[in-house]
């Protein structure tokens, strides 16, 4: 379902139409970009049931804190707090710091210098078991006051955190999640990590340019790469079927069947994610 008004764009997935879905939600996700939200809500088993997204399009300022209070305010799925198990960020400063390079001060200085932002943005880290780094980012003192305003010590983690989350099996894995005209992708050779990057992306042909360009570079043959492909909602979908066309091996469906329909690769997303707060 969409929903549209002069600011923002609204979409919703339900996993059927009866009345009470939203009472077998037994557990809630919240996704924040610089320009949107998506909340995931869960049955005792684990699975999406319900998924809301809304967004909002420049000129606005990325991080505008009254479209992120009024969507805290309104969405029904944030109304039970005691069901919220996380808030994953995707923030526009973000580094991966080997875990004997990382000190916390050091990296504020870092990366406020690196993109040229407020001295009073907030850090938060977050420790990768594999490879031994710690994932900075930033915030901006706003939207880190409304964040402890609603979520209070709900767990604040780093939205590329599910991509480290457990061991590739494939030989060659690229991890991509796009959405909000931004990309966070990470290459790994079997479970070892070799290469992690946020860049733009406004079409599939920019995850499949950088796909192939590190194919070149680290001489992997194309047809041993393999893909995950996670986006934030489904007005993206077609990224799924035209990516598929320049590599075969592309997962983005949670499951092999294909009742997710467009928000599959959405679902997908909520999964994984899940999977990294049991």
């Amino acid at each position: 379902m969409l929903t549209d008004t002069a600011d923002t764009r609204q979409r919703s997935y339900r996993a059927h139409e009866q009345e009470n879905l939203l009472s077998e939600v037994e557990s809630v996700l919240c996704v924040l970009h610089p320009r949107s939200i998506l909340l995931g809500g869960f049955n005792a088993g684990g699975q999406a049931i319900l998924a809301h997204f809304c967004d909002y399009a420049p000129p606005q300022p990325s991080w505008d804190t009254s479209f992120f209070e009024s969507r805290f305010m309104s969405e029904t799925l944030l109304g039970m707090p005691q069901l919220i198990k996380a808030v994953f960020v995707s923030s526009e400063e973000e580094m991966l710091i080997p875990e004997s390079l990382f000190q916390e001060k050091n990296a504020h200085d870092w990366l406020q210098k690196l993109n040229g932002s407020s001295p009073n943005n907030v850090l938060h880290q977050y420790k990768l078991a594999q490879p031994a780094a710690r994932y900075a980012f930033m915030l901006p003192a706003a939207m880190e006051k409304l964040l402890h305003r609603y979520f209070g010590s709900i767990p604040l983690l780093p939205l590329a955190a599910y991509q480290f989350h457990k061991p590739a099996n494939e030989q060659y894995l690229f991890h991509c999640l796009a959405g909000d005209g931004s990309a966070t992708a990470s290459l790994f050779h079997s479970g070892r990590l070799l290469w992690h990057q946020q860049f733009a992306c406004d079409v599939a042909e920019d995850l499949a340019w950088k796909a192939a360009s590190l194919c070149r570079e680290l001489h992997i043959p194309r047809i041993d790469m393999h893909i995950e492909l996670a986006l934030l909602s489904d007005q993206n979908f077609y990224f799924a079927t035209d990516l598929e066309r320049y590599f075969p091996k592309i997962k983005w469906t949670r499951n092999l069947a294909t009742e997710d329909g467009p928000w599959a690769p959405a679902l997908f997303l909520l999964q994984q994610l899940f999977a990294c707060v049991l």
